[in-house]
């Protein structure tokens, strides 16, 4: 179980991330729901170890799930997404995060993402956003 996070940073430019572990590319933030934590507080502390930006997340900033089978490469993993207002703001890539990539919204198609479903679960949420 893994949580994904849509974040735009104070310029309006989405924050991703260039992974630095197989499979490669840029990604949304994201990780596994840690024993005994909520999918909003494993979403946040995802954030924090990427990307040392701290979030708030509501329970109103559930975006969905999904639950392909071959969404990742690796195994089966079910992922919730939330979007995500920055409180802190510190930039510096982290932990599985080689390095923060930021995108113009507009810019999306020109990133290859590591999971082709990141692209759109931000596109879903500037859509209602």
């Amino acid at each position: 179980l893994t949580v994904d996070i849509v974040c735009l940073d104070k310029n309006w430019k989405l924050i991703l991330i260039q992974r630095k572990n197989p499979p490669y590319w840029v990604a949304l933030p994201w990780g596994f729901v840690d024993v005994w934590e909520t999918l909003i507080t494993a979403a946040k502390r995802e954030m924090k170890e990427e990307t040392s930006v701290d979030v708030k997340i509501e329970k109103d900033d559930y975006l969905w799930y999904r639950d392909e089978p071959d969404r990742d490469p690796r195994a089966h993993v079910i992922s919730h997404a939330y979007k995500a207002e920055i409180i802190w703001w510190e930039v510096k890539a982290a932990d599985d995060a080689k390095e923060i990539v930021l995108v113009d919204p507009k810019d999306l198609d020109s990133q290859s993402f590591a999971f082709p479903d990141h692209k759109e679960m931000i596109k879903q949420a500037l859509l209602n956003n």
